[in-house]
């Protein structure tokens, strides 16, 4: 008895914990793509998912996948009960996403379809963080000077990826009236990559710059602020060629040091300030841009097409590439896969025809069985075969081979850089492979459209990119003597180097002089040094200064496909090397979705910003040891180089 009674309040005690195991998860689930529903061709853009579960405790992944064949993001979603979750991860920029959550044990909850908004490469797209959701709604439809319509995305701090190439979409963004001491070390250096990389970051002031400054201190061009009120601000009126009928006094966030060029001053007050940071600039000003006069003032149109005039071309790490058919060129020029010698294929040729017939039949003759002729002719052919393939695939390769060309933006004399890696996979055979990254990166297939990439799909094992603590690409597929290409993005501390050159420009070619200062420990080859349309090729640059006495620059070629290189020099006269090298800087630098170097009229032929030349320094490094990313496979060989370039401005 005794027994039974103590079985059944066991039973009783464990039936509410049962029912709480049975019930169903009750979630919900919502999806949003893109900046503000926008999204930008060849960028990344985000897919935020927020759920809520208000049931019992589920686990599984959201995985997102695109029309493109064979890719799928996932990241891993787990709710507790009672629960809300927001996960945010970045995709590559396709037409449509098919965004699910499945479950660990295969079960989908949730499916839908999401398709933004798109906008041309060529559209000005403008990020807005500001502490009211409306600020700035005029520049909506506002054209640029060169005719592209603005289009404006409202940010939370929080939506701002800690990736660079997350913001590869932005033309613009604009922090004004916002709290920005939120902001994560990973968020800030992104911003900065991104300037580098040619973007614009503007700040605005104000009576409430102190919470806006914050965050972005070791950016900005301008510190120690001061609030000062002013009664009229007849300088900004004339910058935007319209009257400010505002009666002051206007408030405004004057900082007492600059680091940059002052653009606009204001009763001695320095009130725009900008500096050049690698291919982009950051500006201050001083007035909130959500406040009198610039709320409705009727000069806005010109203030907004002066603060915002579109920067010197794109950036030369534009995540889609213009010219990927190139870099994917270069993986696939694999060593020893070429083509046997035509002495060698003739030597084949001729043994095997000798030993099918004059051999075979005198053998044969002699031995007087001339009547095995129809077994021994098959098993010369046979055995031919054998050793044409064996020879064939001998010289194709038996290893795994993971090829990489990483392409490392620096700004002059920084720490940091921007690491863009193509990655290409050959495979002598048939298989599925996982690459595992050394830390969470971003990831993407290669869109060229050549014979190399072997990404296909399969509905069991289909190939994806999952984010967690670091990223993996899971079923790589590739076919037999076939290399995939993939693209992966990330931030590296590297030594800096400094270049310290000045252009002289002469009535017929410019002059370079100056030093550069490399502070790494390698030794840069094929380094050219390019100012606008003329170029200098320095050769190596070893560790330590390098003195540059009035070395006379060279007019180069930027156009795509003229059959030489950018020094004029026809390919056939070239290294196969030196072609590669010379086709992938103009993939890079000069894509032909871009204009090359682009020079405003007056410019002459130089990129000139704040009246001075804009300086690229780029230089090789080859059979480098890398660290971004492993293959599961027992014997894989890894080859590994890097193009570097250095972005500077000529000094004074």
């Amino acid at each position: 008895m005794k027994k039974r009674f103590l079985l059944l309040s066991i039973f009783l005690l464990l039936m509410p914990l049962a029912a709480a195991q049975a019930q169903p998860s009750a979630l919900k689930i919502n999806v949003e793509m893109g900046f503000g529903g926008y999204a930008k061709q060849n960028a990344w853009l985000p897919i935020t998912v927020r759920a809520e579960n208000t049931g019992a405790p589920v686990s599984g992944e959201i995985r997102a996948r695109s029309d493109y064949p064979g890719e799928t993001y996932a990241i891993s979603l787990n709710l507790p009960a009672q629960s809300q979750k927001t996960v945010t991860f970045l995709v590559p920029n396709r037409s449509k996403y098919t965004v699910k959550f499945v479950t660990d044990d295969g079960e989908t909850r949730y499916d839908t379809t999401v398709t933004p908004r798109q906008l041309a490469p060529y559209d000005y797209f403008v990020g807005v963080i500001a502490g009211d959701p409306g600020t700035l709604n005029l520049l909506g439809g506002l054209s640029t000077g060169t005719g592209n319509v603005v289009s404006v995305a409202h940010l939370a701090v929080s939506d701002l990826p800690a990736q660079s190439g997350g913001l590869v979409a932005f033309d613009a963004l604009v922090f004004n009236d916002v709290d920005t001491t939120v902001l994560s070390a990973g968020q800030v250096a992104a911003l900065a990559d991104w300037v580098a990389g040619g973007g614009r970051l503007v700040v605005g002031g104000g009576p409430n710059a102190g919470l806006t400054v914050a965050g972005l201190q070791s950016l900005l061009p301008a510190t120690d602020f001061v609030l000062e009120t002013l009664p009229a601000l007849d300088n900004l009126a004339a910058l935007g060629k319209r009257a400010i009928p505002n009666a002051g006094p206007f408030i405004a966030a004057v900082p007492q040091t600059t680091d940059g060029i002052v653009k606009l001053y204001e009763q001695d007050f320095p009130f725009w300030v900008q500096k050049k940071y690698g291919r982009g600039d950051i500006s201050y000003f001083a007035l909130d841009f959500n406040l009198a006069p610039l709320d409705g003032w009727a000069g806005n149109d010109t203030f907004w097409n002066t603060m915002l005039d579109p920067l010197q071309g794109a950036p030369p790490f534009y995540t889609g590439y213009a010219a990927p058919q190139a870099i994917t060129d270069v993986l696939a020029n694999i060593p020893g896969a070429g083509l046997p010698s035509p002495w060698r294929f003739t030597a084949f040729l001729c043994f095997y025809f000798l030993f099918l017939v004059p051999i075979n039949y005198f053998v044969l003759k002699r031995m007087k069985r001339r009547e095995l002729a129809w077994l021994t002719i098959p098993a010369v052919i046979l055995l031919f075969t054998i050793v044409g393939y064996a020879t064939g695939f001998r010289t194709r390769g038996s290893d795994t081979l993971l090829r990489q060309l990483s392409v490392v933006q620096q700004p002059n004399n920084s720490a940091t850089a921007s690491e863009t890696a193509f990655l290409g996979l050959y495979s002598p055979v048939r298989d599925k492979f996982t690459l595992k990254f050394s830390e969470e990166v971003l990831v993407r297939f290669s869109d060229a459209q050549n014979g190399y990439r072997g990404i296909k799909t399969n509905v069991n094992a289909p190939t994806t990119i999952f984010y967690g603590s670091s990223t993996e690409l899971r079923n790589l597929w590739t076919d037999i003597g076939s290399m995939s290409t993939v693209m992966a993005q990330r931030r590296i501390a590297t030594d800096p180097i400094e270049v310290r050159l000045t252009v002289d420009r002469s009535p017929t070619r410019p002059f370079l002089r100056g030093t550069i200062i490399n502070r790494t420990p390698h030794t840069f080859s094929d380094v050219v040094i390019i100012a606008g349309a003329y170029g200098y090729p320095l050769g190596e640059l070893p560790p330590g200064e390098t003195l540059i006495d009035m070395e006379e620059m060279k007019p180069l070629d930027a156009a795509q496909y003229t059959g030489q290189t950018m020094w004029r020099v026809s390919y056939d006269q070239v290294s196969l090397d030196e072609r590669v090298r010379d086709q992938t800087i103009r993939a890079i630098l000069w894509g032909d979705q871009f204009a090359p170097l682009p020079v405003k009229s007056g410019a002459g032929n130089f990129s000139v910003t704040n009246n001075r030349t804009e300086i690229m320094v780029t230089g090789w490094r080859n059979d480098i040891t890398s660290d971004l990313v492993t293959v599961d496979v027992p014997r894989v060989v890894q080859q590994a180089q890097e193009l570097r370039i250095i972005t500077a401005e000529e000094i004074e």
